[in-house]
């Protein structure tokens, strides 16, 4: 059992790294590039939506996901030239491929209000759901919209 009750993490703790093997064996280079590029090009394909999510829902780009790409895509390229340098050379390739997972705390970051961050609001609330609430120091008034201030 790799867990002991805890108050200050979720009620548990991992004690160690969690080790999943993901691939393990000898592949010609036509089966080692068919099962490497597909997990590269499925990680490729994930950050493009989390970039394209980025864009759509804050109207900019996930710097993360941008790198992520670019790296990936250079691993492609260097797993390439290996699978070809493979089957030039009538070889095949011994791949182990070990997934480790750890539970940690998550983070806890303060999450800015759309105003704080300085984003307009597209919203059309009628008159009755508005109230001032005065002048902070801002220097403009700041105003709750009925369920929309929690």
């Amino acid at each position: 059992n790799n867990y002991i009750p805890s108050s200050n993490f979720n009620n548990s703790i991992m004690l160690k790294t969690e080790k999943y093997l993901l691939i393990k064996g000898k592949f010609k280079p036509e089966e080692a590039r068919e099962i490497l590029l597909s997990l590269i090009n499925d990680k490729i394909r994930y950050h493009d939506y989390r970039n394209f999510s980025s864009g759509e829902r804050l109207g900019k780009p996930d710097e993360y996901s941008m790198q992520r790409i670019e790296e990936l895509k250079q691993c492609r390229k260097d797993i390439l030239e290996k699978l070809l340098e493979a089957q030039l050379n009538n070889l095949e390739l011994k791949i182990h491929s070990e997934i480790r997972m750890e539970l940690v705390p998550v983070s806890k970051k303060k999450k800015r209000s759309r105003v704080e961050k300085g984003e307009p609001i597209a919203y059309s609330p009628s008159p009755s759901s508005i109230r001032t609430c005065g002048f902070p120091a801002y220097g403009f008034p700041v105003f709750f919209i009925a369920g929309l201030h929690k």
